[in-house]
């Protein structure tokens, strides 16, 4: 003991208060090994002594294999608690799923004539051919020029599907058409057209009355009229 730098300090014969903390420990440990039914002496042993390292202290409120180890053991107790890793696995399963739900399908081969973007002209696009794919989006491009560029595959653009060889790089107001539906026309039949037709004559705005002097007085009165789409609703005075 005095090689190890122990100091042994005797208490007085017959008097367990004076070492109460071992005695104290003794106890502890008899009524947790009573309590393990199944398993060996060594086993018994074991799960006591996991049990007892991994339960908060009642002084200190922090278990005694924390503070030896610095970190918190990994116990059965864990398994009932919802993991964090596995909260991160699965909402980054969601976002990929729902990424891939909306993504479109790109099939980018070597040899494969390519419109590249050209970043100097915002509305420009570069003929070349694809020479190398360099990562799962993204590609090499052997210009016309000869010019080598790496883009990805978000800036390029098939020449097969062009319309008159030229890619579409913005939408102009001509080419959308939007379909509006009457305002007092019945709703369509499901199962016999799901098509709505622009009426050939927008319907008449309600006309309006100009303004009369009243005889009462000065104030300038207008006539007023209930709008059309608002026929068919009932009004209770």
């Amino acid at each position: 003991m005095k090689r190890n730098g122990i100091k042994h300090i005797k208490v007085a014969p017959y008097h367990p208060a004076s070492n109460g903390l071992a005695g104290r420990a003794v106890g502890i440990f008899k009524k947790g090994y009573e309590k393990i039914e199944d398993g060996s002496v060594q086993t018994k042993l074991s799960q006591f002594l996991l049990s007892y390292r991994t339960t908060p202290h009642g002084t200190n409120g922090v278990p005694p294999a924390e503070l030896l180890m610095k970190r918190r053991l990994h116990t059965q107790l864990n398994q009932l608690v919802p993991s964090v890793a596995n909260r991160v696995r699965n909402k980054q399963s969601q976002q990929k799923a729902a990424h891939d739900y909306h993504a479109k399908e790109r099939d980018i081969l070597e040899g494969q004539a390519v419109y590249a973007k050209d970043f100097r002209n915002k509305k420009a696009w570069m003929p070349g051919t694809v020479i190398e794919i360099t990562g799962p989006l993204s590609v090499q491009v052997q210009l016309d020029n000869k010019t080598v560029i790496r883009r990805h595959q978000d800036h390029v653009q098939s020449r097969e599907n062009d319309v008159a060889g030229e890619p579409v790089t913005s939408v102009t107001p001509s080419m959308i058409s939007v379909v509006l539906p009457e305002r007092d026309a019945a709703p369509p039949t499901p199962g016999v057209s799901d098509h709505l037709e622009v009426p050939k004559s927008p319907p008449a705005a309600p006309t309006q009355t100009p303004f009369k002097a009243s005889s009462l007085g000065t104030r300038p009165v207008r006539k007023r009229a209930r709008p059309g789409y608002l026929k068919d609703y009932l009004c209770e005075s």
